[in-house]
């Protein structure tokens, strides 16, 4: 039990290093870029070789004594922020790990150093070694000189067509999708419009399995980003989830307000999120540019993880948003009296506005590509 952890309430819970998404997405346009190479390997028994600081009350035998996994890669790697990430940096050499619990992907610059790695590897871990990268998380990894392709049609074909039972189906819908569909929030007590819906889901997934995630070899200069938002979304949720309010009726219908970004590195998509906003806002405009706000939180976070890997960015950041109003409102210092509702921390846009580190730009309504994150699919 680590010292942070309460007793009957997460005493029991244990955690791996899990690595986000966009940042794979990210490291991958790097390698692309500089036509490094990509090897995957898993350490046996990962989760033996912990790094403990609490008093355990046991020991190993007399003379007996590993080298344990952590300590290892922490003498040579340069831990981040995010420690399921570890970045090596000598000279013009670089090697980047990224962990995915024992599933590991081994980045580097040249043969040489992948040897380099490779072999203390070998010596110390019971490892697996995978070859090039082909498989992770789901996604298949297909190579071609130049270019990368993601595809999840396999885990689609195994989790989602071969098990399209409610709610097996739920489950493996989240990672597939990579983010919570409504029909989620009724795994608890699916209704048959419920099953209805999750059906065109699976439908949906059928018919779109031969579209991958294309990224390109590409200098990394800018980082383009759009983002939308649906105001006043009519949402359906289980009474069970608002004890507040009445029970009367199986499940309580209530407004709310969506929104959703995705980030571009050059060509190459590299992060993406829709999400519901905690309370519905009090207008369109209010909306949108909470939205941009939090696609400027993502935008700066990937600044960060580039600086990280030795790769900055010096252009501006782009935010394109088809809602003028929130254009003028994000480089406006005036607080007008329709925006004093908002919250404070939603103004650090004009912020990053003025020491032009992001540009808000409009995109006309046609061309927001981010339409797919908050609207319904016919």
């Amino acid at each position: 039990m680590g010292r942070s952890h309460i007793v009957l309430v997460d005493c029991d819970e244990t955690f791996s290093l899990v690595v986000k998404l966009a940042i794979i997405r990210a490291v991958l346009t790097i390698v692309l870029s500089k036509s490094w190479l990509i090897h995957q390997f898993d350490v046996q028994s990962a989760f033996l070789h912990g790094d403990l600081h609490e008093t355990v009350y046991m020991h190993q035998p007399l003379g007996f004594h590993v080298t344990l996994w952590s300590e290892a890669r922490a003498t040579c790697f340069h831990n981040t922020y995010d420690h399921s990430l570890c970045i090596f940096r000598q000279g013009s050499d670089m090697t980047y790990i990224l962990m995915y619990a024992d599933d590991i992907i081994l980045i580097t610059s040249s043969h040489e150093l992948h040897k380099y790695f490779m072999a203390p590897l070998a010596s110390e871990f019971a490892r697996q070694d995978l070859g090039p990268l082909s498989y992770f998380l789901g996604i298949t990894v297909s190579r071609y000189v130049d270019d990368l392709f993601l595809s999840q049609s396999n885990y689609a074909s195994k989790k989602l067509l071969l098990e399209p039972a409610w709610p097996r189906a739920t489950l493996p819908l989240l990672q597939l999708t990579q983010t919570r569909s409504s029909v989620c929030l009724h795994m608890h007590a699916p209704h048959t419009k419920h099953m209805l819906a999750l059906k065109c889901i699976l439908h949906y997934v059928q018919g779109t399995m031969t579209y991958d995630l294309h990224l390109y070899k590409s200098h990394i200069e800018k980082l383009v980003s759009y983002t939308d938002a649906d105001w006043d979304n009519l949402i359906s949720w289980s009474s069970k989830r608002l004890p507040t309010l009445s029970r009367s009726s199986a499940e309580v219908e209530y407004r709310r307000s969506t929104f959703g970004y995705c980030a571009f590195l050059e060509d190459n998509l590299i992060s993406w999120s829709s999400k519901w906003l905690p309370t519905l806002s009090r207008s369109s405009a209010e909306v949108e540019y909470k939205g941009v706000a939090n696609v400027v939180f993502e935008a700066c976070w990937i600044h960060n993880l580039l600086l990280e890997l030795h790769f900055p960015l010096h252009q501006v950041t782009l935010v394109y948003c088809d809602n003028v109003s929130v254009i003028y409102l994000s480089g406006n210092l005036v607080q007008h009296q329709r925006t004093m509702h908002i919250e404070m921390n939603f103004h650090f846009v004009r912020e990053k506005v003025a020491r032009d580190q992001t540009r808000v730009l409009h995109v006309p309504s046609r061309h927001q590509i981010v339409d797919i994150f908050t609207k319904g699919l016919p």
